[in-house]
C-alpha cells in the first residue's frame, strides 16, 4: 500500500463527530426496558411450571393501562400461588401479580457475582 491508499475504518471515523449528550443518550436507550412479544396462556404457564419445578428467578413484564413504555421486569422467585395469583419475592419485596395481568414472562438463571 503506497501513501495515497488508505484503508476505511468505516463508522470508527465518525464516532469523534457525535456530541457526548448523544452518547450518553444512545448508552440510556439500550438500558431502556423494552416490549416483549406477548405469550398466550398456555406458554405462560409452561414457563411458571419450569420456573417452579426449577426453583429458578422469574422474569415477568405485566400489561399496562398506558401502553406508552413499559415497566423493568419484575424479577424474583415465586415463593406461593393462589388461583389466579401468584406471589414473587422481588427485591422491593412481595409482589402479588394476577396471572391474566402478564405479558411476557422468562425463566432466568442465577447471577454470580464472582468468576
Amino acid at each position: 500500500m503506497n501513501s495515497f491508499e488508505s484503508q476505511d475504518r468505516g463508522m470508527m471515523k465518525w464516532g469523534g463527530f457525535l456530541l457526548s449528550e448523544h452518547t450518553e443518550y444512545l448508552e440510556e436507550e439500550k438500558k431502556m426496558p423494552k416490549w416483549e412479544t406477548p405469550m398466550d396462556q398456555e406458554s405462560i404457564f409452561q414457563v411458571l411450571q419450569n420456573i417452579i419445578e426449577n426453583r429458578s428467578v422469574a422474569a415477568i413484564q405485566l400489561f399496562k393501562a398506558d401502553a406508552t413504555e413499559p415497566d423493568p421486569f419484575i424479577e424474583g422467585r415465586i415463593v406461593a400461588t393462589e388461583g389466579d395469583w401468584i406471589h414473587v419475592r422481588a427485591t422491593e419485596g412481595i409482589r402479588v401479580i394476577d396471572l391474566e395481568s402478564i405479558r411476557y414472562i422468562e425463566e432466568r438463571g442465577y447471577r454470580k457475582w464472582y468468576k
